[in-house]
């Protein structure tokens, strides 16, 4: 009795999983349809584009054109329409109606060449949520500019990208650096960076609060800090599942990391269908999915080898090889899909570099904090970030100048991305039974 006790348990919660899954996989083809029906047939078709969009952020200045985001693509604009037509002023909370056509970079992505503006809508109001949201992107720009004052290039721009996600002011040499040698991930604010500022706020705010009053402002801190670097997909994703563990910490419930990603990655689609053609959207669940699933598996591997191959002192950055190798594992094949290039570097580079991103955010942090109410003191701290910085631009620079630093792959399609990440989920899956054993 007790036996079909518990088994009728399992089937129940097997079925209400089952049932919620196929609630949110109807939702999702039914938002993928309409939103396939408004913009999706253009690009397939080819013609032009008139499309509505409003703007989360001030548009990033390149040399030849102004870059806006639009769904999972970017709308170039020339200097001459932009001057002509007011898209320099264009700042969050303004939504703008444009005519594009679809073009494709060298790289193979997709893009818009808007070739009119055909009207801009100002949606601030004094106390609106849109007014919220041009505050704190002026506190952005601020933030940005005050790194500017205190360091030379390339190190403000680098200290810009780690703590705000901000790269448009890159150098083109600096940046193609970073490509090279697979480490532009860390200068684009992502799920790590989510960590380290849930982490500081939860620490520091222990210190001089409750312990569940200290959890609801770091929830508060992270939308803060989501929008403060650009609310792109990657940053989105981590600061919902860094928000349903912070809540199923309040609530003493268990959180299921598997189950938080999957659920994220769902509902993100259902709201943004267009999240599909993200390539930044899939990248961050790989590498995610990579270091929950993967991560044990590949730290037996190095603790099987760190006393034969591996020195002793690396087992100081163990910790940094897993993550690092669990996320390029899981990463390279959409890599090699997309980009069509590999980083024989990006492991190497990726563990000299990645131990220095939770001092420079709270570096980084601590400048902009002292640049509105102390600027000799932000001048100081920011002197105090330089030994970290210039680590980083050498190690980035020296093992991208290296022969074969990154090598071209030949074209891949899905059927070999679907075979990898087979090959990789049953590497995993027969580690993690070994572990159960």
């Amino acid at each position: 009795m007790k036996a079909k006790s518990v088994f009728t348990k399992f089937m129940v919660g097997k079925v209400d999983l089952l049932v919620y899954l196929v609630i949110l996989l109807s939702l999702l083809g039914w938002r993928s349809y309409q939103w396939w029906q408004q913009i999706g047939k253009s690009r397939v078709i080819g013609g032009d584009l008139v499309a509505e969009s409003v703007i989360f952020e001030s548009p990033s200045r390149y040399q030849t054109y102004l870059s806006l985001p639009f769904q999972a693509w970017t709308a170039r604009v020339n200097p001459k329409i932009a001057q002509s037509q007011r898209v320099a002023q264009l700042a969050a909370g303004d939504r703008w109606r444009f005519k594009a056509v679809w073009r494709q970079g060298e790289t193979g992505r997709f893009y818009l060449q808007v070739v009119e503006v055909l009207a801009v809508t100002q949606l601030t109001e004094p106390g609106n949520w849109w007014g919220l949201i041009r505050w704190l992107e002026d506190i952005r720009n601020q933030l940005i500019e005050a790194y500017q004052a205190y360091l030379a290039e390339p190190y403000n721009s680098l200290l810009s990208g780690i703590v705000l996600g901000k790269q448009s002011q890159f150098p083109p040499d600096w940046y193609a650096a970073l490509i090279t040698t697979g480490t532009v991930h860390i200068v684009a604010a992502s799920g790590y960076n989510i960590s380290v500022v849930a982490g500081a706020l939860v620490a520091g705010l222990v210190l001089v609060v409750k312990r569940r009053q200290a959890l609801w402002l770091a929830l508060l801190g992270i939308v803060i800090y989501v929008v403060l670097a650009g609310a792109t997909p990657p940053v989105i994703r981590a600061g919902i599942m860094g928000a349903m563990l912070i809540w199923s910490q309040q609530l003493g419930r268990l959180y299921l990391p598997g189950y938080s990603l999957a659920l994220t990655g769902l509902l993100m689609l259902i709201i943004w269908p267009w999240l599909v053609f993200s390539i930044a959207f899939w990248l961050s669940l790989a590498a995610t999915a990579g270091i929950m699933g993967g991560g044990p598996s590949l730290a037996r591997v190095i603790e099987r080898w760190s006393g034969k191959l591996i020195p002793p002192w690396w087992r100081v950055i163990q910790k940094d090889m897993v993550t690092t190798g669990a996320a390029t594992l899981a990463t390279l094949p959409l890599i090699g899909l997309f980009f069509q290039r590999l980083s024989l570097v990006a492991p190497l580079t990726n563990l000299l570099v990645l131990w220095t991103v939770p001092p420079l955010m709270m570096l980084g942090g601590g400048v902009g904090l002292l640049s509105f109410i102390w600027p000799a003191a932000a001048q100081a701290l920011a002197y105090l970030s330089y030994p970290l910085l210039w680590w980083f631009v050498t190690a980035v620079e020296t093992t991208a100048a290296w022969p074969l630093a990154s090598v071209t792959l030949p074209n891949l399609n899905w059927y070999w991305v679907s075979g990898y990440w087979l090959l990789l989920f049953g590497w995993w899956w027969k580690g993690s039974a070994r572990t159960k054993d």
